[in-house]
């Protein structure tokens, strides 16, 4: 599975990417938040987005995103997840949200 990585964090980012890759699943990262959505739903089949839309207001870009291109899976990754916020990340289309940092099993 291709998979992108989005997250200002390059430590994070590269944590995951390692983990992936051990998965056998190829990753791209990208450090320059939710602005390359568009562009990495061409090269990736799943976009992880760590930190970048974990509040409410952050989510139109991903709805619309989601709703252009339905079959590309969107995950975030948030420390904070209110009840209110995951019904709203729903809405959007994210398909998941994992807490940061990920467990490894997650």
């Amino acid at each position: 599975m291709k998979i992108a990585v989005i997250s200002s964090n390059k430590d994070k980012a590269q944590e995951m990417r390692r983990m992936l890759e051990a998965l056998s699943h190829t990753v791209v990262l990208s450090d320059s938040g939710n602005g390359r959505l568009r562009e990495l739903a061409a090269q990736a089949d799943l976009i992880l987005i760590d930190g970048l839309a974990c509040e409410a207001g952050d989510l139109g870009q991903i709805e619309q995103f989601t709703t252009d291109y339905p079959k590309t899976a969107v995950i975030l990754l948030c420390a904070t997840q209110t009840p209110e916020f995951l019904i709203n990340a729903m809405r959007a289309g994210v398909r998941e949200v994992l807490p940061s940092p990920v467990p490894a099993g997650a």
